[in-house]
């Protein structure tokens, strides 16, 4: 089982976050497709007709297409949305219930089974409110996924604060990337204050994971890391604002980066 830090989901009303952001709400869908089991083959989450949803594997099987059913025991909840509420490079789930409350489902996938677990303080902090439809971006450009819920009569934004900033303890940005904005590949430099399995993660705005990079154990000392504006498949990305992570341990620090191409 993989390890959830305790403080990984802290969410604060901030009721000046979508001043000037333009939200739109997408419709509810009776069907969910994701990649969960990270095997490269589209999965499906499907409604049926007792309003409880079954998840089906995609078999990656390219002759004969066929989802066969992993689980039927998620609830009945009016909408879900796919999201990655963690940095482990799986999608979640956020789901809506009929009576207002909202659970999210942690991806514990591993091998080619599916297996989302319930986890019933993340979203705690809006169990005062009654809420319709949700979604989710970075609308502060801070690298970490904002919280926008509809109700009756208002939009409710809540500013993610769960992965603030270490105190350097473990791992730290030795410097501002060079070039930044940049359009040729980029160097990130860092430093490594006690041992530790190190990587990198780079994001795009709305928090879908774009490359991973797993550098090992890394000893005291300082190191480069170029990005070359490419995703894990070797596909140039678009020009915009990414977040490059670094993590060792428990720590993780996050910076702003502009790509243009």
């Amino acid at each position: 089982m993989s390890f959830i830090h305790a403080s990984i989901y802290e969410w604060s009303r901030n009721d000046k976050l979508i001043e000037n952001a333009e939200i739109k709400f997408s419709e509810n869908s009776d069907t969910v497709f994701a990649d969960f089991n990270n095997d490269g083959f589209t999965d499906m989450i499907l409604k049926v007709p007792d309003s409880r949803w079954k998840v089906y594997t995609n078999t990656g099987d390219t002759a004969n297409p066929e989802y066969r059913i992993e689980l039927e025991c998620l609830p009945s909840f009016i909408a879900v949305k796919t999201v990655y509420l963690n940095l482990d490079n799986k999608i979640d789930l956020a789901c809506l219930y009929a009576s207002g409350s909202l659970r999210g489902y942690i991806n514990n996938s591993a091998d080619e089974s599916i297996s989302l677990y319930s986890e019933p303080d993340l979203f705690k902090s809006l169990s005062d409110i009654v809420i319709s439809n949700i979604t989710f971006l970075d609308f502060d450009v801070d690298g970490d996924l904002d919280l926008c819920a509809e109700t009756d009569s208002q939009i409710i934004a809540y500013e993610n604060k769960s992965f603030n900033d270490s105190d350097g303890t473990v791992v730290q940005w030795a410097e501002e990337n060079f070039p930044n904005p940049f359009s040729s590949p980029t160097i990130m430099s860092y430093e490594v204050l006690q041992e530790g399995n190190v990587t990198i993660k780079i994001y795009d705005i709305h928090g879908k994971p774009v490359s991973h990079y797993r550098l090992g154990v890394q000893k005291p000392g300082s190191y480069v890391y170029n990005w070359d504006g490419k995703n894990n498949k070797g596909i140039d990305m678009p020009s915009g604002i990414y977040f490059a992570k670094l993590r060792a341990k428990y720590d993780i620090i996050k910076k702003k980066i502009t790509f243009l191409r």
